[in-house]
């Protein structure tokens, strides 16, 4: 088994408001797999987990900022 490591795991809130939206908008996002820097798995019925990688979000919200960059 691989060890687990947290700093690799970024929590939904804090993802959320670097993104500067409502973490159930991100949520939401993740279950439809509309962000390629994280998942959403449906564990029951109800209930979901969210995995959001800190490397791939940074390389997205870096990738954002160099984009909004070129459309100035």
């Amino acid at each position: 088994m691989f060890p687990h490591n947290r700093t690799e795991r970024m929590p939904v809130v804090e993802a959320a408001e670097m993104l500067g939206m409502n973490p159930q908008l991100l949520r939401l996002g993740l279950q439809q797999d509309k962000f390629p820097f994280g998942v959403a798995i449906q564990t029951s019925k109800r209930r979901w987990s969210y995995y959001i990688n800190r490397q791939k979000f940074f390389e997205y919200l870096n990738g954002q900022k160099e984009n909004e960059k070129e459309a100035l």
